[in-house]
């Protein structure tokens, strides 16, 4: 199925073993999907070190939902989050990746394979 036919979700899950919270999208993202992932962040009792933010199925994101994004991974890295990864095809996306990573205390970077990305979330920071 091309990236494009992805139905619209963006969903969060636990890796607790390995540390990382994974957020999965596709379709088009929109500011209620973001909250609703971000809420089980939010409730949760901990907060993972590391954040996966796996973006190669989303087609597009509506006006509200990048900024409402920019938001919350504030909130998370000061809640403790010190890696953010992001997986997409997109060069725009890597782009963001850095302008992001200079604002925030958290290293963050873009990759486009999730194996990559899980290997640098996991290797130790120097």
């Amino acid at each position: 199925m091309h990236y494009t036919d992805q139905p619209s979700r963006l969903e969060a899950h636990k890796d607790l073993s390995n540390g990382v919270m994974l957020f999965e999208g596709g379709g088009i993202v929109t500011e209620a999907m973001v909250d609703q992932a971000f809420s089980r962040v939010k409730n949760a009792p901990t907060t993972p070190p590391h954040v996966l933010i796996d973006l190669r199925n989303v087609a597009g994101y509506d006006a509200n939902a990048v900024t409402r994004a920019e938001h919350l991974l504030a909130g998370v890295v000061a809640a403790g989050v010190r890696r953010i990864a992001f997986v997409a095809d997109s060069p725009l996306l890597h782009t963001t990746a850095q302008v992001l990573s200079s604002g925030t205390s958290a290293a963050v970077r873009g990759f486009h394979h999730e194996p990559t990305a899980r290997a640098w979330l996991q290797r130790r920071a120097p």
